[in-house]
């Protein structure tokens, strides 16, 4: 339940953004991005979810952008990719909530 600050830089070549979900969904809201196809690039690469918490918009080489959210208040594990297509298998993360 707290407010978490991300800044978000890009210094890469390839675009990019952050995706913060909800519990272990970034497999799953990687594979909707992809499913996206062309028409993903219009949406930034980020689909209609309930399981999303928060994102940045998608960063090409030396973008920035600052993101301000509510932490989850269940302790728990939950997921954090970049949902351009095939980089959320190695661009990942967990966002780890404790009481």
């Amino acid at each position: 339940g707290k407010k978490v600050k991300v800044e978000f830089v890009n210094p890469d070549f390839m675009p990019h953004n952050i995706v913060f979900v909800k519990g272990k969904s970034g497999n799953e809201v990687a594979a909707a991005a992809i499913a996206m196809g062309a028409d993903g690039f219009k949406a930034q690469f980020i689909p209609e979810s309930d399981k999303i918490i928060a994102h940045t918009d998608m960063l090409d080489n030396k973008g920035e952008q600052t993101i301000e959210f509510i932490a989850p208040t269940t302790p728990g594990d939950h997921d954090y990719v970049c949902t351009f297509p095939g980089h959320a298998i190695v661009m990942r993360g967990v966002m780890k909530v404790v009481k």
